[in-house]
């Protein structure tokens, strides 16, 4: 006799017996105990991960939705199976919505374990859709299949059930099977292999676990043989969940691995190649091996972790550890060949003034404060008398002697502006150059305000930068975006793994990095690929970047968008052709990557300003001929901090021609500097998120200070004139705005004194040499202010 909903009057219910119902009583318990023990643990990692990261991330939403919905079928089945709920559509419903999360959620748990290794994220996605699709096709069929022959509808849904729910359950042992076969390959042959044997106790734990979870599979699927059949429902989540305790216990065993002592600390870290732009991007695999020295000998040096996947060759592996002896002498000398203490050494330096751009207008004079020696302070321009620095030279050799050359440690460090942040690595000369990325898409244009972002993979340790006070900005649902709060300065793009405490993937901006002295070639970076180029709809700062690496027949791959899985991009592109002509829009937005800065550039306001003037009446940062605004490469160092790669690009717009972007507040933006310097600290909502740092005493740095993104430079000597960063620019021509501005293409870049001796004196090298190339190729003319530089006896192309 039927009774419930949708019950057919034929139905006949299937009760256990007592013998069953003993058992269905005991699984429940039992249940019960492990779904108590996952709380209790799930409630620890989730502290941890919250802790850490700041936000709940997949993996923790994913055990807590497991459990919930294994927890919940538990007490439907045991419920139902008791006599306490009638049969009815609406119970085998609430079964199978149960079954449908409980099943969806352990795999992607795996697929996520799995994920800290697969060196290709697009990889792990695919995985991860795949297995979701799969899942949700048997998820379809059995709500087509099971809960009609559960309603007993006809003999054929029985029958078919019979067969189906034995094959979808064999399915996903198989699916099991196959994702944990995987990580023990991955364990194996990507670190066991490589002479990290410390995982061999992952290895073995996995296997371990791979038996128990098909064990329990296996005793499911029998379960539906016997006479009470109805018992497989109670079993079905017991056994997921102590799937699950087994995945939050390998999540706890990786971390805890990893971050073994015993003089070696390896840490798995799956981290982005180029993933600091929010788009997806490959994972590189990295294991970082603590270089100790060995026991007892004063004279070793010790090396923070380093980047690479470490060769067993290279290192001693023993029962306490991987170890490596490395002797260092470093002796200086001055010019007359004497030894000179360390203290001496630190004072020699060589410095070196360019005032070529000074005269011609294109940068202001850059001098000395006297509050600070580190200060910096910029003065109006000044045709008619040219500012000029003048330097000394101190000339020094520095021999350095050891007895392992391919082991000399070369310190790195990340530091803003205000030094207000610095993170040192040490790193295996054997082990450079880094491997930088060039990414110009549009949210890495209008979150460094420069015309491209380049990264490269952090090769500290990623728990120091996790625990700083660093201020960071939701990039993307996968990426942290990190700066210092004071200054503003961008430092790193961070990808949590979403394990409990588990490594982070760090890339830091490659303009926060220090001055290392130049080294041969391959260098200190290399540039392998350009991303998301077209995004730039007229190639941005590509041209000057084609061949960016000391050695010059080495260029990177160039990427439409993400590398590996888009389109690659030929060389030229876009294909030469010349500067459109001068037009747009009468005001071009000028946006942060947050939208906190929402100003417009009053293009038509600027022009009708200078319209009918003499040629020698137009302010030195305009084109004289056109009227547009200057546009201008700068090597400066506080710059490049501020904006995050190497080389920062800045255009010159007078106060009066900036507003606001919202139609209410037309008009009311400030033309004076010394008055937008006053609203700015007075925190003028009309303003949004717009912030300064004052670099000295007299200059006024202007950045988002909720994304970080360079707007604007000041100073009070310059009172109706900013620099503003070309990359917020949203110009319909492209990322250089050509249109709008006026480049000065080739000769010498602004500041080429601070990188004069550096690693980055070889990009700026190649870069000058690629702009000038590229600007004879489109049949350029030189600019105004480089003819005036050069002299005007210099030929005009």
């Amino acid at each position: 006799m039927g009774a419930g909903f949708l019950i057919p009057p034929w139905y006949e219910a299937d009760k256990p017996s007592e013998a069953s119902k003993l058992m269905v009583s005991f699984i429940w318990g039992f249940s019960t105990a492990i779904a108590a023990f996952i709380v209790a643990k799930g409630l620890r990692q989730t502290y941890q991960m919250c802790r850490r990261l700041k936000r709940v991330n997949p993996y923790v939403i994913l055990i807590w939705l497991e459990l919930a919905t294994s927890f919940a079928m538990s007490i439907v089945c045991w419920l139902f199976l008791n006599g306490i709920l009638q049969p009815s559509f609406w119970v085998y419903f609430a079964i199978w919505f149960t079954w449908v999360f409980q099943i969806q959620c352990l795999p992607q748990i795996i697929i996520n374990r799995l994920g800290v290794l697969m060196t290709d994220q697009t990889r792990t996605r695919r995985l991860k859709i795949i297995c979701a699709l799969i899942v949700a096709v048997i998820n379809i069929s059995v709500a087509c299949i099971w809960i009609p022959a559960r309603l007993e509808i006809s003999d054929t849904y029985i029958e078919v059930n019979k067969v189906w729910d034995r094959i979808e359950k064999i399915i996903f042992c198989i699916l099991d099977l196959s994702l944990n076969l995987y990580f023990v390959y991955l364990v194996k042959s990507k670190l066991i292999a490589n002479g990290l044997t410390k995982y061999k106790l992952l290895f073995r734990f996995n296997c371990c676990m791979i038996f128990i979870s098909i064990s329990l599979d296996i005793i499911l699927i029998g379960m539906m043989s016997v006479r009470d059949d109805v018992v497989y429902l109670q079993f079905h989540p017991l056994a997921y969940l102590v799937k699950l305790y087994i995945e939050m216990n390998m999540a706890d065993l990786i971390r805890k691995v990893a971050r073994a002592t015993n003089n070696m600390s390896c840490s798995i870290f799956a981290g982005p190649i180029m993933t600091e732009c929010g788009h997806d991007s490959c994972l590189c695999q990295n294991f970082r091996t603590m270089i100790s020295a060995e026991p007892g000998d004063s004279n070793n040096t010790r090396s923070r972790p380093a980047s690479g996947v470490v060769s067993a060759q290279s290192l001693q592996v023993d029962p306490w550890g991987i170890h490596r002896t490395i002797e260092t002498e470093v002796v200086v000398h001055n010019a007359d060949g004497q030894k000179v203490d360390e203290g001496e050494a630190r004072s020699l330096s060589e410095a070196k003034a360019d005032v070529d751009d000074v005269e011609s207008g294109l940068r202001p004079p850059k001098v000395m404060s006297s509050t600070s020696k580190e200060q910096e302070n910029f003065s109006v321009f000044n045709f008619s008398q040219p500012t000029h620095a003048s330097s000394t030279k101190s000339q020094n050799k520095c021999a350095m002697s050891t007895h392992e050359a391919e082991s000399e440690a070369v310190v790195i460090e990340s530091e803003c502006l205000c030094k207000r942040h610095k993170f040192t690595v040490s790193v295996p000369r054997a082990e450079l150059p880094l491997q930088a990325r060039y990414c110009h898409c549009s949210s890495c244009r209008h979150i460094t305000g420069n015309l491209y972002c380049s990264v490269v993979t952090w090769p500290g340790s990623p728990d120091e930068i996790a625990k700083s006070d660093l201020a960071r900005y939701k990039f993307s649902s996968r990426f942290d975006f990190l700066f210092c709060g004071t200054c503003f300065t961008p430092l790193f793009f961070e990808e949590p793994t979403e394990t409990p405490d588990g490594p982070l993937a760090c890339n830091v901006l490659t303009g926060s990095l220090s001055h290392h002295p130049r080294l041969p070639d391959p260098g200190l970076v290399r540039v392998t690929c350009h991303k998301f180029v077209q995004d730039t709809a007229d190639g941005g700062a590509l041209p000057w970047l084609r061949r960016p690496n000391l050695d010059v027949s080495d260029a990177p791959r160039v990427w439409a968008g993400q590398q590996d899985v888009s389109e690659e991009l030929p060389d030229p592109w876009p294909p030469t052709a010349p500067p459109p002509t001068p037009g747009g829009p009468d005001e071009v937005p000028i946006r942060c990557r947050c939208g906190g800065v929402d100003l417009v550039f009053r293009r038509a306001a600027s022009l009708a300003d200078f319209a009918g003037r003499p040629r020698d009446e137009v302010p030195g940062f305009f084109d004289p001929e056109t009227h547009q605004p200057a546009a201008a490469l700068d090597a400066c160092d506080s710059c490049r901090k501020s904006g995050g790669a190497d080389v920062f690009f800045w255009t010159f717009v007078q106060l009066r021609h900036v507003d606001f972007a919202d139609p209410d507040l037309k008009g009311g933006f400030p033309t004076l500097s010394a008055q937008l310097k006053e609203a700015v600290l007075k925190n003028d909502a009309r303003f949004g998120t717009l912030a300064l740092y004052a670099s000295s005493p007299d200059v006024q740095r202007y950045s988002c200070s909720r994304c970080s993104a360079t707007v604007m430079y000041g100073c009070d000597d310059r009172t109706n004139l900013v620099d503003l960063a070309v990359g917020l620019l949203d110009a319909p021509c492209g990322a250089r705005a050509e249109s709008v501005l006026s480049w000065s293409y080739g000769g010498r870049t602004g500041w080429r004194e601070d990188v004069k001796g550096g690693w980055r004196e070889g990009l700026l090298d190649a870069m000058e040499r690629e702009v000038e190339e590229w600007r004879i190729e489109r049949g350029c003319p030189k600019s105004f202010w480089r003819i005036r530089r050069e002299g005007r006896t210099a030929p005009l192309l």
